[in-house]
Protein backbone atom coordinates (compact mmCIF):
# COMPACT_ATOMS: atom_id res chain seq x y z
CA UNK A 1 0.00 0.00 0.00
CA UNK A 2 0.85 3.65 -1.01
CA UNK A 3 -0.60 5.15 1.97
CA UNK A 4 -1.33 4.41 5.43
CA UNK A 5 -4.71 5.02 6.86
CA UNK A 6 -4.89 7.54 9.23
CA UNK A 7 -1.26 8.15 9.01
CA UNK A 8 -0.95 10.28 6.22
CA UNK A 9 -2.50 13.56 4.81
CA UNK A 10 -2.77 15.31 1.89
CA UNK A 11 0.30 17.02 2.33
CA UNK A 12 2.38 14.14 2.29
CA UNK A 13 -0.04 12.60 -0.86
CA UNK A 14 1.12 15.25 -2.33
CA UNK A 15 5.11 14.99 -1.85
CA UNK A 16 4.75 11.28 -2.32
CA UNK A 17 3.31 11.89 -6.07
CA UNK A 18 5.23 14.84 -7.31
CA UNK A 19 8.83 12.52 -5.94
CA UNK A 20 7.05 9.54 -8.03
CA UNK A 21 6.57 11.44 -10.86
CA UNK A 22 10.57 12.78 -10.49
CA UNK A 23 11.34 8.89 -10.64
CA UNK A 24 9.94 8.89 -14.53
CA UNK A 25 11.95 11.74 -15.57
CA UNK A 26 13.62 9.71 -18.71
CA UNK A 27 9.78 9.82 -20.30
CA UNK A 28 9.46 14.13 -19.14
CA UNK A 29 10.82 16.80 -21.09
CA UNK A 30 13.55 18.96 -19.35
CA UNK A 31 11.03 22.05 -18.78
CA UNK A 32 8.91 19.57 -16.65
CA UNK A 33 11.41 18.01 -14.82
CA UNK A 34 12.46 21.79 -13.82
CA UNK A 35 8.83 22.78 -13.20
CA UNK A 36 8.25 19.71 -10.97
CA UNK A 37 11.46 20.02 -9.09
CA UNK A 38 10.73 23.81 -7.97
CA UNK A 39 7.23 22.63 -6.69
CA UNK A 40 8.64 20.13 -4.76
CA UNK A 41 11.18 22.22 -2.88
CA UNK A 42 8.58 24.62 -2.49
CA UNK A 43 5.93 22.76 -0.95
CA UNK A 44 8.54 20.57 1.40
CA UNK A 45 9.54 23.85 2.79
CA UNK A 46 5.84 25.32 2.92
CA UNK A 47 4.51 22.01 4.32
CA UNK A 48 7.37 21.07 6.57
CA UNK A 49 9.53 23.87 7.88
CA UNK A 50 8.99 23.27 11.35
CA UNK A 51 10.45 19.82 11.38
CA UNK A 52 13.82 20.85 9.77
CA UNK A 53 16.31 19.18 11.53
CA UNK A 54 20.50 19.66 12.24
CA UNK A 55 20.88 16.08 13.56
CA UNK A 56 21.98 14.89 9.68
CA UNK A 57 24.10 18.04 8.43
CA UNK A 58 27.27 16.28 8.78
CA UNK A 59 25.69 13.61 5.96
CA UNK A 60 24.21 16.27 3.92
CA UNK A 61 27.53 18.25 4.04
CA UNK A 62 29.59 15.06 2.85
CA UNK A 63 27.62 14.92 0.45
CA UNK A 64 27.49 17.94 -1.17
CA UNK A 65 30.88 19.19 -0.77
CA UNK A 66 31.94 18.17 -3.57
CA UNK A 67 29.31 20.82 -5.39
CA UNK A 68 30.19 23.58 -2.87
CA UNK A 69 34.02 23.30 -4.20
CA UNK A 70 32.84 22.96 -7.64
CA UNK A 71 31.19 26.38 -7.20
CA UNK A 72 34.17 28.02 -5.27
CA UNK A 73 36.02 27.51 -8.90
CA UNK A 74 33.68 30.13 -10.13
CA UNK A 75 36.06 32.81 -8.38
CA UNK A 76 39.14 31.74 -10.95
CA UNK A 77 37.30 30.27 -14.54
CA UNK A 78 37.97 32.30 -17.53
CA UNK A 79 34.69 31.10 -18.62
CA UNK A 80 31.55 32.21 -16.13
CA UNK A 81 28.43 31.77 -18.40
CA UNK A 82 28.92 27.80 -19.05
CA UNK A 83 30.62 28.12 -15.54
CA UNK A 84 27.11 28.75 -14.35
CA UNK A 85 25.35 26.44 -16.89
CA UNK A 86 27.16 23.29 -15.08
CA UNK A 87 26.28 24.55 -11.96
CA UNK A 88 22.73 24.70 -12.41
CA UNK A 89 22.43 21.23 -14.18
CA UNK A 90 24.03 20.33 -10.70
CA UNK A 91 21.95 22.22 -8.16
CA UNK A 92 19.54 18.97 -7.62
CA UNK A 93 22.63 17.09 -5.82
CA UNK A 94 22.38 20.23 -3.38
CA UNK A 95 18.57 20.28 -3.04
CA UNK A 96 16.62 17.14 -3.14
CA UNK A 97 19.04 15.77 -0.10
CA UNK A 98 19.22 18.94 1.69
CA UNK A 99 15.54 18.55 2.05
CA UNK A 100 14.73 15.28 2.54
CA UNK A 101 17.01 14.48 4.90
CA UNK A 102 16.72 17.47 7.02
CA UNK A 103 12.95 17.07 7.38
CA UNK A 104 11.27 13.88 9.37
CA UNK A 105 9.28 12.82 6.06
CA UNK A 106 8.70 8.70 6.57
CA UNK A 107 9.60 7.42 3.25
CA UNK A 108 9.67 4.03 4.27
CA UNK A 109 6.89 2.42 2.54
CA UNK A 110 6.68 4.65 -0.18
CA UNK A 111 10.51 3.68 -1.41
CA UNK A 112 9.24 0.12 -2.62
CA UNK A 113 6.38 2.26 -4.89
CA UNK A 114 9.49 4.49 -5.70
CA UNK A 115 11.17 1.65 -7.31
CA UNK A 116 8.49 -0.17 -9.18
CA UNK A 117 7.69 3.35 -10.57
CA UNK A 118 11.18 3.56 -11.92
CA UNK A 119 11.64 0.26 -13.21
CA UNK A 120 7.46 0.87 -14.90
CA UNK A 121 8.86 4.07 -16.65
CA UNK A 122 12.05 2.31 -17.80
CA UNK A 123 9.69 -0.64 -19.47
CA UNK A 124 7.45 2.16 -20.84
CA UNK A 125 10.85 3.86 -22.40
CA UNK A 126 12.20 0.83 -24.14
CA UNK A 127 8.69 0.03 -25.45
CA UNK A 128 8.34 3.70 -26.93
CA UNK A 129 11.79 3.23 -28.31
CA UNK A 130 11.84 0.48 -30.16
CA UNK A 131 8.54 1.03 -31.73
CA UNK A 132 10.30 4.19 -32.90
CA UNK A 133 13.30 1.83 -34.90
CA UNK A 134 10.55 0.01 -36.03
CA UNK A 135 9.07 2.59 -37.59
CA UNK A 136 12.17 4.03 -39.15
CA UNK A 137 13.49 0.57 -40.35
CA UNK A 138 10.63 -0.98 -41.99
CA UNK A 139 10.89 0.69 -45.02
CA UNK A 140 14.33 -0.67 -45.65
CA UNK A 141 14.41 -3.72 -48.04
CA UNK A 142 17.70 -4.85 -46.44
CA UNK A 143 16.14 -5.79 -42.93
CA UNK A 144 13.10 -7.19 -44.46
CA UNK A 145 10.50 -6.18 -42.35
CA UNK A 146 7.94 -4.59 -44.89
CA UNK A 147 4.44 -6.12 -44.91
CA UNK A 148 5.20 -8.47 -41.35
CA UNK A 149 3.53 -8.18 -38.06
CA UNK A 150 4.69 -5.45 -35.79
CA UNK A 151 5.27 -7.73 -33.04
CA UNK A 152 7.62 -9.79 -35.39
CA UNK A 153 9.30 -6.37 -36.59
CA UNK A 154 10.08 -6.01 -33.04
CA UNK A 155 11.83 -8.94 -32.47
CA UNK A 156 14.19 -8.56 -35.15
CA UNK A 157 15.38 -4.91 -34.44
CA UNK A 158 17.05 -7.40 -31.31
CA UNK A 159 18.98 -9.02 -34.37
CA UNK A 160 20.38 -6.06 -35.87
CA UNK A 161 23.25 -3.87 -34.59
CA UNK A 162 22.36 -1.41 -32.23
CA UNK A 163 24.51 1.11 -34.20
CA UNK A 164 23.38 0.32 -37.35
CA UNK A 165 20.13 0.75 -35.50
CA UNK A 166 20.81 4.45 -35.00
CA UNK A 167 22.57 4.92 -37.96
CA UNK A 168 20.01 3.89 -40.21
CA UNK A 169 16.71 5.12 -37.71
CA UNK A 170 18.17 8.44 -36.77
CA UNK A 171 21.37 9.78 -38.64
CA UNK A 172 20.12 8.88 -42.23
CA UNK A 173 16.61 10.80 -41.84
CA UNK A 174 18.02 13.17 -39.22
CA UNK A 175 14.71 12.92 -37.28
CA UNK A 176 15.49 12.16 -33.31
CA UNK A 177 12.68 10.70 -31.43
CA UNK A 178 12.14 13.58 -28.41
CA UNK A 179 13.18 11.18 -25.43
CA UNK A 180 16.14 9.80 -26.78
CA UNK A 181 19.53 10.04 -24.84
CA UNK A 182 23.13 8.74 -24.55
CA UNK A 183 22.85 4.65 -24.58
CA UNK A 184 25.40 4.84 -21.02
CA UNK A 185 22.48 6.52 -19.52
CA UNK A 186 19.93 4.37 -20.67
CA UNK A 187 22.33 1.12 -19.97
CA UNK A 188 22.71 2.25 -16.21
CA UNK A 189 18.84 3.11 -15.59
CA UNK A 190 18.36 -0.29 -17.20
CA UNK A 191 20.94 -2.37 -15.26
CA UNK A 192 19.29 -0.44 -11.71
CA UNK A 193 15.97 -1.81 -12.49
CA UNK A 194 17.31 -5.42 -13.16
CA UNK A 195 18.85 -4.79 -9.73
CA UNK A 196 15.42 -4.06 -8.20
CA UNK A 197 13.58 -6.67 -9.70
CA UNK A 198 16.19 -9.12 -8.18
CA UNK A 199 15.56 -7.51 -4.37
CA UNK A 200 11.62 -8.17 -5.08
CA UNK A 201 12.50 -11.89 -5.46
CA UNK A 202 13.14 -11.86 -1.64
CA UNK A 203 9.60 -10.52 -0.68
CA UNK A 204 6.61 -12.76 -0.69
CA UNK A 205 4.91 -12.44 -3.90
CA UNK A 206 2.61 -14.88 -5.59
CA UNK A 207 3.90 -16.79 -8.34
CA UNK A 208 2.52 -15.18 -10.99
CA UNK A 209 4.84 -11.46 -10.05
CA UNK A 210 7.63 -13.75 -9.27
CA UNK A 211 7.32 -15.30 -12.85
CA UNK A 212 6.36 -11.58 -14.27
CA UNK A 213 9.36 -10.42 -12.50
CA UNK A 214 11.73 -13.16 -13.89
CA UNK A 215 10.67 -12.65 -17.22
CA UNK A 216 11.42 -8.58 -17.28
CA UNK A 217 14.50 -9.30 -16.07
CA UNK A 218 15.35 -11.50 -18.96
CA UNK A 219 13.89 -8.97 -21.44
CA UNK A 220 15.70 -6.02 -19.42
CA UNK A 221 18.87 -7.96 -19.87
CA UNK A 222 18.28 -8.99 -23.78
CA UNK A 223 18.09 -4.79 -24.33
CA UNK A 224 21.16 -4.02 -22.17
CA UNK A 225 23.33 -6.18 -24.25
CA UNK A 226 21.66 -4.85 -27.29
CA UNK A 227 22.63 -1.65 -26.43
CA UNK A 228 26.27 -2.80 -25.59
CA UNK A 229 26.96 -0.32 -23.22
CA UNK A 230 30.63 -1.74 -22.11
CA UNK A 231 30.43 -0.24 -18.79
CA UNK A 232 27.15 -1.18 -18.01
CA UNK A 233 27.48 -4.85 -19.04
CA UNK A 234 30.76 -5.35 -17.19
CA UNK A 235 28.95 -3.78 -14.38
CA UNK A 236 26.03 -6.43 -15.05
CA UNK A 237 28.43 -9.20 -14.97
CA UNK A 238 29.87 -8.41 -11.77
CA UNK A 239 26.84 -7.01 -9.97
CA UNK A 240 23.83 -9.42 -11.25
CA UNK A 241 25.78 -12.81 -9.81
CA UNK A 242 26.26 -10.99 -6.85
CA UNK A 243 22.95 -9.81 -6.07
CA UNK A 244 21.69 -13.39 -6.48
CA UNK A 245 24.12 -14.90 -4.29
CA UNK A 246 23.65 -12.86 -2.01
CA UNK A 247 19.90 -11.88 -2.29
CA UNK A 248 18.45 -14.68 -3.26
CA UNK A 249 20.62 -18.00 -2.18
CA UNK A 250 17.46 -19.03 0.53
CA UNK A 251 14.71 -18.60 -2.36
CA UNK A 252 13.40 -21.34 -3.76
CA UNK A 253 13.41 -19.57 -6.77
CA UNK A 254 17.15 -18.89 -6.79
CA UNK A 255 17.94 -21.60 -9.22
CA UNK A 256 15.46 -20.82 -11.87
CA UNK A 257 16.96 -17.60 -11.58
CA UNK A 258 20.31 -18.70 -11.57
CA UNK A 259 20.16 -20.35 -14.56
CA UNK A 260 18.10 -18.29 -16.56
CA UNK A 261 20.79 -15.29 -15.88
CA UNK A 262 23.38 -17.75 -16.90
CA UNK A 263 22.46 -19.11 -19.80
CA UNK A 264 21.03 -15.34 -21.01
CA UNK A 265 24.28 -14.02 -20.86
CA UNK A 266 26.16 -16.87 -22.08
CA UNK A 267 24.40 -16.58 -25.13
CA UNK A 268 24.23 -13.16 -25.08
CA UNK A 269 28.28 -12.62 -25.01
CA UNK A 270 28.22 -15.42 -27.88
CA UNK A 271 25.92 -13.42 -30.18
CA UNK A 272 27.90 -10.29 -29.44
CA UNK A 273 31.27 -11.74 -30.52
CA UNK A 274 31.44 -10.76 -33.55
CA UNK A 275 29.44 -7.92 -33.20
CA UNK A 276 31.11 -4.55 -34.64
CA UNK A 277 30.06 -2.64 -32.48
CA UNK A 278 31.73 -4.82 -29.50
CA UNK A 279 34.52 -4.72 -31.21
CA UNK A 280 34.92 -1.19 -31.89
CA UNK A 281 34.44 -0.10 -28.18
CA UNK A 282 36.74 -2.76 -27.03
CA UNK A 283 39.52 -1.28 -29.17
CA UNK A 284 38.46 1.98 -27.60
CA UNK A 285 39.36 0.48 -24.22
CA UNK A 286 42.49 -0.54 -24.85
CA UNK A 287 43.58 2.71 -26.27
CA UNK A 288 42.11 4.81 -23.75
CA UNK A 289 44.19 2.80 -21.27
CA UNK A 290 47.30 3.06 -22.92
CA UNK A 291 46.30 6.79 -23.59
CA UNK A 292 48.19 8.47 -20.92
CA UNK A 293 51.90 6.99 -21.78
CA UNK A 294 51.31 6.68 -25.96
CA UNK A 295 50.15 9.35 -28.24
CA UNK A 296 49.14 8.62 -31.68
CA UNK A 297 47.01 10.66 -33.65
CA UNK A 298 45.06 7.70 -35.15
CA UNK A 299 44.47 6.20 -31.84
CA UNK A 300 40.08 5.44 -31.45
CA UNK A 301 38.50 8.79 -30.40
CA UNK A 302 38.38 8.26 -26.62
CA UNK A 303 41.57 7.79 -26.03
CA UNK A 304 42.81 10.77 -27.48
CA UNK A 305 40.19 13.13 -24.89
CA UNK A 306 42.19 10.66 -22.11
CA UNK A 307 45.70 11.83 -23.37
CA UNK A 308 44.27 15.52 -23.24
CA UNK A 309 42.92 15.15 -20.19
CA UNK A 310 45.49 14.03 -18.09
CA UNK A 311 48.16 16.17 -20.16
CA UNK A 312 46.03 18.95 -18.68
CA UNK A 313 45.87 17.59 -15.38
CA UNK A 314 49.49 17.47 -15.12
CA UNK A 315 50.30 21.01 -15.83
CA UNK A 316 47.42 22.52 -13.49
CA UNK A 317 47.78 19.51 -10.80
CA UNK A 318 46.55 21.47 -7.39
CA UNK A 319 43.70 23.90 -8.07
CA UNK A 320 42.39 23.20 -12.05
CA UNK A 321 40.92 25.34 -14.43
CA UNK A 322 37.83 26.20 -12.58
CA UNK A 323 34.17 25.18 -13.60
CA UNK A 324 33.48 26.11 -17.07
CA UNK A 325 36.69 26.18 -18.78
CA UNK A 326 37.34 22.83 -19.04
CA UNK A 327 36.30 22.58 -22.27
CA UNK A 328 37.93 25.32 -23.60
CA UNK A 329 41.39 24.09 -22.00
CA UNK A 330 40.14 20.58 -23.88
CA UNK A 331 39.62 22.35 -27.37
CA UNK A 332 43.08 24.25 -27.14
CA UNK A 333 45.22 20.21 -26.44
CA UNK A 334 42.99 18.33 -29.18
CA UNK A 335 44.23 21.29 -31.83
CA UNK A 336 47.28 21.21 -30.78
CA UNK A 337 48.22 18.00 -31.12
CA UNK A 338 46.08 16.89 -34.08
CA UNK A 339 42.65 15.51 -32.55
CA UNK A 340 40.25 16.54 -35.94
CA UNK A 341 37.27 14.89 -34.59
CA UNK A 342 37.61 15.76 -30.83
CA UNK A 343 38.16 19.29 -31.83
CA UNK A 344 35.29 20.02 -34.17
CA UNK A 345 32.91 18.10 -31.73
CA UNK A 346 33.87 19.79 -28.84
CA UNK A 347 33.93 16.62 -26.70
CA UNK A 348 34.35 16.53 -23.26
CA UNK A 349 36.80 13.91 -20.85
CA UNK A 350 34.25 11.41 -20.92
CA UNK A 351 35.65 10.88 -17.54
CA UNK A 352 33.75 12.78 -14.59
CA UNK A 353 37.19 11.68 -12.00
CA UNK A 354 39.41 13.43 -14.44
CA UNK A 355 36.45 16.08 -15.16
CA UNK A 356 36.54 16.52 -11.17
CA UNK A 357 40.46 17.20 -11.51
CA UNK A 358 40.13 19.55 -14.30
CA UNK A 359 37.61 21.90 -12.69
CA UNK A 360 38.99 21.91 -9.29
CA UNK A 361 42.47 19.82 -8.82
CA UNK A 362 43.21 17.31 -6.60
CA UNK A 363 40.63 18.66 -3.57
CA UNK A 364 37.64 18.65 -5.72
CA UNK A 365 38.82 14.98 -6.69
CA UNK A 366 39.82 13.95 -3.16
CA UNK A 367 36.18 15.17 -1.83
CA UNK A 368 34.46 13.38 -4.15
CA UNK A 369 36.11 10.04 -3.08
CA UNK A 370 35.31 11.38 0.30
CA UNK A 371 31.63 11.18 -0.53
CA UNK A 372 31.38 8.33 -2.33
CA UNK A 373 33.72 6.06 0.39
CA UNK A 374 31.23 7.63 3.05
CA UNK A 375 28.15 6.34 1.04
CA UNK A 376 29.96 3.18 0.60
CA UNK A 377 30.45 2.40 4.15
CA UNK A 378 27.17 3.78 5.10
CA UNK A 379 25.66 1.02 2.67
CA UNK A 380 27.92 -1.72 4.37
CA UNK A 381 27.20 -1.19 7.78
CA UNK A 382 23.35 -1.46 7.05
CA UNK A 383 23.58 -3.89 4.93
CA UNK A 384 21.99 -2.15 2.20
CA UNK A 385 22.79 -4.47 -0.90
CA UNK A 386 20.67 -2.52 -3.56
CA UNK A 387 22.48 0.72 -2.11
CA UNK A 388 26.07 -0.33 -2.56
CA UNK A 389 25.17 -1.90 -6.27
CA UNK A 390 24.05 1.60 -7.10
CA UNK A 391 27.27 3.62 -5.88
CA UNK A 392 29.28 0.81 -7.78
CA UNK A 393 27.37 1.39 -10.69
CA UNK A 394 27.56 5.11 -10.16
CA UNK A 395 31.42 4.22 -10.18
CA UNK A 396 31.45 2.01 -13.50
CA UNK A 397 29.79 4.92 -15.77
CA UNK A 398 31.68 7.60 -14.33
CA UNK A 399 34.75 6.13 -15.55
CA UNK A 400 33.63 6.36 -19.37
CA UNK A 401 31.16 9.36 -19.07
CA UNK A 402 31.25 12.68 -17.34
CA UNK A 403 28.04 11.29 -15.14
CA UNK A 404 27.36 13.97 -13.50
CA UNK A 405 27.38 16.29 -16.35
CA UNK A 406 24.49 15.54 -17.70
CA UNK A 407 20.99 16.60 -16.57
CA UNK A 408 19.75 12.77 -17.14
CA UNK A 409 23.01 11.48 -14.91
CA UNK A 410 22.45 14.43 -12.34
CA UNK A 411 18.71 13.11 -11.81
CA UNK A 412 19.56 9.82 -11.09
CA UNK A 413 22.28 10.04 -9.01
CA UNK A 414 20.18 12.56 -7.25
CA UNK A 415 16.78 10.95 -7.01
CA UNK A 416 18.21 7.90 -5.66
CA UNK A 417 21.30 8.43 -3.00
CA UNK A 418 19.01 10.78 -1.48
CA UNK A 419 16.23 8.33 -0.65
CA UNK A 420 19.24 5.50 -0.06
CA UNK A 421 20.38 7.57 2.39
CA UNK A 422 17.45 9.04 3.74
CA UNK A 423 16.40 5.63 4.53
CA UNK A 424 19.51 4.59 6.05
CA UNK A 425 20.90 7.57 8.09
CA UNK A 426 18.02 9.43 9.30
CA UNK A 427 17.25 9.62 13.03
CA UNK A 428 13.69 8.72 12.88
CA UNK A 429 11.81 6.76 15.70
CA UNK A 430 10.41 4.17 14.12
CA UNK A 431 7.85 1.90 16.00
CA UNK A 432 8.69 -2.37 14.99
CA UNK A 433 5.97 -2.33 12.60
CA UNK A 434 7.48 0.38 10.71
CA UNK A 435 11.23 -1.52 11.23
CA UNK A 436 9.59 -4.92 9.95
CA UNK A 437 8.59 -3.03 6.80
CA UNK A 438 11.90 -1.41 5.99
CA UNK A 439 13.56 -4.73 6.47
CA UNK A 440 11.33 -6.53 3.88
CA UNK A 441 12.03 -3.44 1.53
CA UNK A 442 15.84 -3.91 1.17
Amino acid sequence: MLLRKNKYDLKHIAIVFLWSSLMCFQLMPFALISINIILLSVLLVIFYWKSFSKKNINVYIYNVFFVILMILTLSYSTNIKDGLKEIQKILPILILPLLIISINIKFTREIHFFKRVFVFSNLVYIIYMYSFFVKKLTPYKVFKLRQKPFLYRFYKVFQIDFGEVLYKAINVSFERPPLLFHRTYMSMFLLLSILILLNTLRRKQHKLAVFLNIILICFFTIVLFHWVSVPNIIAFLILVPLNIILLCYKNKYFRLTLVMSFILAAFLVINTNNNVTVNNKMNQLKDFVQSPITKTKTRAGRSQLNYCGVSLVKNNFVKGYGVGSVQDNLNICYKTEGFQRAFKDELNTHNYFLHLFLVGGVLLFLSFIFMLLFNFNVAIKKKDLLYFSFLLLICFNAFSENILYRAHGVLFFSLFNTLFLSRNVTQYQLNQHTTNTLNDDL
